[in-house]
């Protein structure tokens, strides 16, 4: 399957965001993050993005999107079912 080049922009910038948090979260990241943690810090950076859009600010949407999708695929990763 062939990524999207807006996919491919998109997944670039979380990973840059990721790569910011290292030194914050340690070496195992996101997977020491419960539900509970991630679920606040979702709504928190939804909340920024939202009023980002609600300003116009394209920057902030810029720069708070990525915040969002990070957030979001560490819930997706931390709840994978592992295969058998």
């Amino acid at each position: 399957m062939k990524l999207r080049k807006e996919v491919i922009e998109f997944a670039e910038a979380m990973e840059k965001e990721l790569r910011r948090k290292d030194e914050q979260y340690g070496k195992k990241g996101w997977k020491e993050l419960d539900n509970k943690f991630l679920t606040r810090k979702l709504t928190e950076e939804f909340s920024e993005l939202v009023q980002d859009m609600v300003n116009y600010s394209q920057s902030g949407i810029m720069e708070e999107s990525p915040h969002v999708g990070t957030i979001a695929m560490m819930i997706y990763d931390n709840n994978k079912k592992e295969d058998n």
